[in-house]
């Protein structure tokens, strides 16, 4: 039964009677949390001036509006038919 607090060293403790195929098991269950916990903390979005695109069209003459520009690009994606 676990304990309420469970510290790294019991836990180490608790491993040490396993047979080799349940430290197994115990390692694919850790790889398993870590890649979770990856996917938790990436899963947040960056800021916009973080992401690679940020000012891709700050160059362009002709695009006065950026924000108005893609709203238009998107809705026309949107309201594409031929796919």
């Amino acid at each position: 039964m676990l304990e309420e607090t469970v510290t790294k060293e019991a836990v180490i403790q608790r491993l040490t009677g396993l047979p080799p195929e349940g430290l197994a098991e115990v390692a694919r269950f850790i790889d398993f949390l870590q890649f979770k916990t990856r996917l938790a903390t990436s899963a947040t979005r960056p800021r916009a001036d973080e992401h690679p695109a940020f000012g891709i069209w700050a160059d362009r003459p002709d695009l006065q509006d950026a924000v108005q520009f893609t709203e238009h690009l998107r809705r026309k994606i949107e309201a594409r038919q031929d796919g």
